[in-house]
């Protein structure tokens, strides 16, 4: 589950609606529509700084479809679904995680259904310890899949940067010292520098395809 950060909060003073009739009413309501709209605006330009792939519009009423018609095209298409709650913060927010939660489930699920699809036809994808270390030294991994709490005991080469499983006191490759590590906690930080992504899977889902795998850019 992501863990929803509060970057920044906005606000402004809008004017409460004027009831009085004539020519004052009707520019008063000019004022507070041109006010309204100003802090959307506010808001938009600040989504297009720090918003990711996906926006969840949530508020009461009518205001938040008035809201996404100032947005770009660019965040109108990233808009994951459009919820009506009221202003008060913990509603806000259980809403925003279950959505983020169910999105997140369905993205997993379909992860897990492309890397049967490519093992089953021997096309892009590796699985088990040895494979994966291998694809992701070559930098051929786009999507690093991971059971959470695996961990497996190895070493890398302090010379060469060669990570491998079990025990050794040389390294095959160069001949130096090796060092002792978490075999998983260094591929991820190789893969890392490599701009891969990293996915982490519950155990028993990742355990069929010996708890690690990757989804390849290429052969």
């Amino acid at each position: 589950m992501r863990e929803i950060v509060k970057e920044k909060d906005l606000s402004a003073e809008i004017m409460n609606k004027h009831k009085k009739g004539g020519w004052s009413q009707a520019r008063f309501q000019r004022l507070r529509k041109g006010s309204i709209h100003a802090f959307f605006v506010e808001v938009a330009e600040e989504l297009e700084k720090n918003v990711g792939n996906s926006l969840i519009i949530a508020g009461p009423g009518v205001a938040k479809h008035e809201f996404i018609k100032t947005l770009s095209s660019n965040l109108k298409r990233k808009i994951l679904n459009v919820i009506d709650v009221s202003i008060k913060e913990g509603n806000l927010y259980g809403k925003v995680k279950e959505l983020i939660l169910k999105k997140d489930e369905k993205e997993k699920e379909n992860l897990i259904e492309n890397l049967k699809k490519e093992i089953l036809r021997d096309g892009l994808a590796v699985y088990g310890i040895d494979d994966t270390i291998k694809a992701v030294e070559d930098g051929k991994i786009e999507i690093l899949m991971v059971g959470k709490n695996y961990k497996i005991r190895g070493w890398i080469c302090e010379n060469c940067q060669i990570i491998r499983k079990g025990e050794a006191d040389k390294c095959f490759n160069c001949g130096r010292n090796v060092s002792e590590v978490d075999v998983i906690e260094e591929i991820i930080e190789l893969a890392e520098r490599t701009d891969t992504i990293i996915e982490f899977f519950d155990d028993e889902d990742m355990k069929k395809f010996s708890h690690i795998a990757g989804l390849l850019r290429y052969r």
